[in-house]
């Protein structure tokens, strides 16, 4: 299962990217993404049966804590917003999702290290190096 989760991620994100890019200029980026959330939030209403969970819709987001929610909905509109008008700005296919995830790669190595306790070894260092490298060339 971790392999039909992997392969649905990989090929919802690159739709994902190439369906932003083709968002026309004219059109509102909120009118579009909220558009986009509607069709988003249909879709997870529709799956949740698919997946175990004790009790039912309403009880699970009671459970998930509203404010986190919230925070986390910000968090997605800011995304949206941010990649879209990236690409806006001529951001390419190719280039701007490799540059974004590596420095957020980069970001939540920090955030790991600090909130979380967590540990890097040498490997995990030069790997580190070696992403900020790739994405500054990649940027270029």
């Amino acid at each position: 299962m971790y392999y039909v989760a992997l392969v649905m991620a990989v090929t919802s994100t690159v739709f994902y990217h190439v369906l932003l890019k083709r968002i026309p200029p004219q059109v509102n980026p909120v009118a579009a993404l909220a558009g986009t959330y509607l069709v988003a939030a249909l879709a997870c209403i529709l799956a949740f049966p698919l997946f175990k969970s004790e009790g039912g819709l309403l009880q699970n987001l009671k459970d998930a804590k509203v404010g986190n929610l919230v925070l986390l909905g910000v968090a997605i509109a800011g995304i949206e917003l941010g990649v879209l008008y990236a690409y806006r700005l001529g951001g390419a296919v190719s280039k701007l999702s490799l540059v974004i995830n590596t420095l957020v790669a980069l970001v939540l190595v920090v955030v790991g290290l600090v909130f979380y306790k967590e540990h890097l070894s040498a490997g995990n260092i030069i790997g580190i190096v070696l992403c900020l490298g790739g994405a500054l060339l990649i940027a270029r």
